[in-house]
């Protein structure tokens, strides 16, 4: 199927998309069926959608360093716990 044309889309729509990717801009290209390249393009050219996108990033993050630190109180043990923290940032590095 051929990509859509970026200028298109509503940026309602993108935030939708970077919502559903759950701030992963390559998924969110998908989800909207744009160029992953047109998506950063226009991230980068709008404030707004840039801190959108981080802001879920964000959130993520923070919803880790809770599970985390859950578990660090109820005694779980380094070795679990360090390997919770290591899948954590594995996943933030390469979300795919």
């Amino acid at each position: 199927m051929e990509k859509v044309a970026l200028a298109d889309i509503d940026r309602r729509k993108v935030r939708v998309a970077l919502i559903r990717a759950r701030g992963r801009i390559p998924k969110a290209a998908e989800i909207l069926n744009v160029r992953r390249l047109d998506l950063q393009a226009l991230i980068d050219r709008e404030p707004a959608l840039m801190e959108y996108a981080l802001e879920i990033l964000e959130r993520r993050l923070d919803r880790a360093e809770r599970v985390i630190k859950q578990a660090m109180r109820e005694g779980t043990s380094m070795k679990d716990r360090l390997t919770a923290a290591a899948y954590i940032v594995r996943r933030r590095l390469n979300p795919r």
